[in-house]
C-alpha cells in the first residue's frame, strides 16, 4: 500500500521520500476458481436481458469470450470483424485509444449467435463503441461507460436468483465468475490448454494451469505417450 501511495504521489509530481521498501513474503495459498453452471449461465442471461437487452448482449460476450469487463466496455467497433467472426484484443493504445488492456495482443473467435446480436446491435449505434451507454441521463448515449455498470449487474443477479427453484443455493459473484465460467465450458468441448491460453490472453502459463483439472481425464491421456523398448540382445 505504501508503495501505491508513493508511486502515485511521484506520478503527481509531488515531492516526497523514495525509500526502499523490502515486501515480506507470505506464502498464499491459491483460491479455487468458481463458475456458474450452465443451467446458471441460462439464469443470468436471462436475467441479464430482462434488465437490459444491450446489457445481456454484453453480458453474453463476457461469458462466450472469456473477456474482462473492462476490454468489453472499451472495446472500439473498429476492433470487431462481424465477417471473419472475430474480435481483436489489443494491448498496447493507439492515438486515438487511451485505453490498454492488462494481456497480450488476441483475437477471440464469436459464436454464430453473438455475431448476428452483435450486427443488429451495432446497426442500431452511431457510437464507435460496440457496448455504449444507452442512457441519457446525464447526456452520455452514446459514449463508453466509464466504469463497470455495478448496479445492473446487481440487479441482474437479483432476477436470476428469483428464476431458480425453492431450494436452490444463490447465485454470488463478480462478473470476472463469467470469466473462469468461459474456460470451464471451453475445455469441456475442447480439451487444448494452449488454445484457451490464447482465447483468454494469459500472460503466463501458470495461470491457464488453473484449468487444468478441468480436463475430461486430463492425466489419462498422457499415458503411453513416451515409451522406449530396449535393444535386442545380438548373439
Amino acid at each position: 500500500v505504501l508503495s501505491a501511495v508513493l508511486a502515485f504521489a511521484r506520478h503527481l509530481r509531488v515531492p516526497c521520500a523514495t525509500p526502499k521498501i523490502k515486501r515480506f513474503s507470505t506464502p498464499k495459498k491459491k483460491a479455487a476458481v468458481r463458475t456458474y453452471t450452465r443451467e446458471e449461465m441460462g439464469r443470468v442471461l436471462r436475467a441479464a436481458y430482462d434488465v437490459h437487452k444491450d446489457f445481456g448482449l454484453l453480458v453474453k460476450f463476457l461469458a462466450e469470450t472469456g473477456a474482462r469487463r473492462s476490454e468489453a466496455i472499451n472495446l472500439p467497433r473498429s476492433r470487431v470483424d462481424l465477417d471473419a467472426a472475430m474480435v481483436k484484443i489489443w494491448s498496447e493504445s493507439d492515438e486515438d485509444e487511451d485505453y490498454e488492456v492488462k494481456s497480450r495482443d488476441r483475437e477471440v473467435t464469436l459464436s454464430d449467435g453473438l455475431v448476428t446480436a452483435l450486427r443488429q446491435s451495432m446497426a442500431e449505434s452511431t457510437s464507435p463503441w460496440v457496448f455504449p451507454v444507452r442512457t441519457n441521463r446525464m447526456h452520455t448515449a452514446g459514449e463508453r461507460y466509464a466504469n463497470w455498470p455495478k448496479g445492473s449487474w446487481a440487479r441482474a443477479l437479483r432476477r436470476a436468483n428469483a428464476l431458480a427453484g425453492p431450494g436452490t443455493r444463490p447465485m454470488t459473484g463478480w462478473p470476472h465468475r463469467l470469466r473462469h465460467t468461459d474456460p470451464s465450458m471451453f475445455l469441456a468441448a475442447k480439451p487444448d490448454l494452449f488454445a484457451l491460453a490464447r482465447v483468454l490472453g494469459h500472460s503466463h502459463s501458470r495461470v491457464t494451469e488453473l484449468y487444468a483439472h478441468l480436463l475430461p481425464d486430463h492425466l489419462a491421456t498422457t499415458r503411453n505417450v513416451v515409451t522406449f523398448e530396449d535393444v535386442p540382445a545380438t548373439t
